[in-house]
């Protein structure tokens, strides 16, 4: 439900455009602020999680969320969307937060199926949120869309202050040590660097891919937002993967998983180029359901790998990770429209695909250096 947030207005930026006065060209913004928002969120909330009582931190977090819808919902010009935007996506980083704390609740041997379970709960709301925005846009308008999810929030809020355990650090790192020793991690453990690169250009290719979706779909489909909610409702299924790659990870299949999902992710790019403009909906569908499972088998098999790097500084890496992801994946949607716009599918398709290639070499040059078979 907090992820889901993030991605309400990815099927909307015609209709949001319109109403706030953006050119067809920077309707992408909308979502690249966001993300943005949660790169940021990433770098400056999550490592908070190794010093404060997680708990208190979440519930914080949630009603930001909630204050930040409220100002989407009730924004009339492009500044003030866009500024709400961006804050909705620093605070609903809170689900990052509970990644690593659901982690500290189970033994080592099954922190990959519950890491695939809450991933799986991440990637149901990301696109969940697509068909849920479509279908109450169809009813009613862009606005009701993040009314509801304000509804949800505070529902959210209410639940999680009644059942969320208490979480307590280990130890407490004074706010010096917190932050600088980010730039340690970084520097001094090569898998953080590689697993946060190759999901960052996977994360990309899949937004420049979904921020075009609907378009290709209104222009050469000719459907609606019920069509395009439908659409997007059979790209959920994608979710249903992120558990079955934590089992792969808690069984030493890791390094299989991560080659598939890279290599994969790439050939279903080029392939959409050329089934959409055939005009094979059902492709395209497929498709879709591809690069959604692909991307989060890579993504629950990295956070697996990387938890077991350090036990009292897991959301810190967390945020290492997930700040770099989201920091070059937040340019997607600009890159998707844009690409869109002056070369139809062709663009954000081929685009993509080239980008995840860039991935599948860097990971073919790791296997070559002789990576630890986890790694």
């Amino acid at each position: 439900m907090l992820v889901a947030n993030n991605y309400l207005s990815q099927t909307l930026i015609a209709e949001i455009g319109a109403d706030i006065g953006l050119s067809s060209e920077m309707t992408g913004v909308t979502v690249s602020l966001t993300q943005l928002g949660s790169g940021l969120g990433f770098a400056l909330l999550v490592p908070l999680a190794d010093r404060y009582e997680n708990r208190r931190l979440v519930l914080l977090a949630v009603a930001g969320v909630a204050l930040s819808l409220a100002a989407v919902a009730t924004a009339t010009s492009a500044v003030v969307f866009l500024v709400a935007c961006m804050a909705l996506g620093v605070c609903a980083t809170a689900s990052q937060v509970m990644v690593p704390m659901a982690s500290f609740l189970v033994p080592a041997e099954r922190q990959g199926r519950v890491i695939g379970m809450v991933t799986g709960g991440l990637l149901g709301g990301i696109m969940l949120a697509r068909p849920f925005a479509s279908f109450v846009t169809y009813l009613a308008d862009w606005r009701a869309v993040f009314w509801a999810a304000l509804a949800a929030t505070v529902l959210l809020g209410l639940l999680l202050a009644r059942h969320l355990p208490r979480r307590e650090p280990s130890r407490r790192p004074g706010p010096g040590e917190l932050f600088g020793s980010l730039r340690t991690l970084w520097r001094d453990e090569p898998l953080i660097r590689r697993r946060a690169t190759w999901q960052a250009l996977l994360f990309l290719a899949f937004n420049m891919f979904w921020t075009a979706a609907p378009l290709e779909l209104a222009d050469r489909f000719g459907l609606g937002q019920n069509g395009i909610a439908l659409f997007a409702l059979a790209g959920a299924g994608g979710a249903l993967a992120a558990p079955l790659a934590g089992r792969f990870a808690d069984h030493g299949h890791g390094r299989a998983a991560t080659g598939v999902a890279i290599v994969g992710t790439c050939a279903a790019l080029l392939l959409s180029g050329w089934v959409v403009p055939a005009g094979a909906l059902a492709g395209f569908a497929l498709g879709a359901l591809a690069i959604d499972a692909l991307v989060q088998t890579n993504q629950v098999v990295s956070q697996r790998a990387l938890y077991q790097l350090s036990e009292s500084a897991r959301s810190r890496i967390n945020a290492i990770y997930m700040t770099v992801v989201f920091g070059i994946g937040a340019f997607g949607p600009l890159l998707g429209t844009v690409l869109h716009a002056r070369f139809g599918w062709h663009g954000p398709a081929f685009g993509g695909a080239g980008v995840a290639a860039v991935a599948v070499l860097l990971w073919l040059a790791a296997q070559c250096a002789g990576t630890k078979p986890t790694q």
